[in-house]
């Protein structure tokens, strides 16, 4: 749009939209499908199995959780790439691709790591006993998780580890009762 606002022809905006297209969307498959998807899953998994253990409310919470987590992000992404879109015109794809993007994308990893290691802990241990045992689970998957994002695993990996390893602890009489 600001390339038509400036005056260039339909052609050339067209282009500069097909360039930026490719890399815009690969950067925000990264944040979003890499990072944000499993994370605000896992969260919302984590208040599930809370709420389930405490009482402290209901299992609707974890869908409404799970929306939050990822819908706010995503359309406050969408908005700023929007205005910087239009007062910077292709510039602004250096700049919302920089620094502060790529921690996004770290952030949201750790995050989704973190939050694996969270439901394991409550499905192994429940809330009752955990206790240290489940700090260390959440230890374990939070440096899992910065391992996992310098070798450029993806988090869905580390979220079907910790599912697996749930599993394992259940099924061995691990499980919180």
């Amino acid at each position: 749009v600001r390339a038509e606002l400036d005056g260039r022809g339909a052609a050339e905006a067209e282009e500069i939209k097909n360039a930026l297209g490719g890399v815009l969307g690969m950067a925000g498959d990264a944040l979003m499908w890499g990072g944000l998807r499993p994370a605000a899953g896992l969260i919302a998994a984590a208040v599930a199995l809370y709420g389930l253990q405490t009482g402290a409310w209901g299992v609707w919470t974890a869908p409404v959780v799970m929306l939050v987590v990822y819908n706010v992000p995503h359309i406050l992404l969408r908005a700023r790439g929007v205005v910087r879109g239009l007062s910077l015109g292709p510039e602004a794809a250096s700049e919302l691709l920089g620094r502060g993007f790529r921690r996004a994308v770290l952030a949201a990893r750790w995050a989704g790591a973190f939050a694996a290691g969270f439901v394991l802990a409550l499905a192994a241990f429940g809330t009752e006993r955990g206790g240290s045992s489940s700090v260390v689970v959440m230890g374990a998957f939070l440096i899992l998780g910065a391992i996992a994002t310098r070798l450029r695993i993806p988090s869905t990996v580390i979220a079907a580890a910790g599912a697996v390893g749930g599993i394992i602890l259940m099924v061995n009489g691990f499980n919180g009762g």
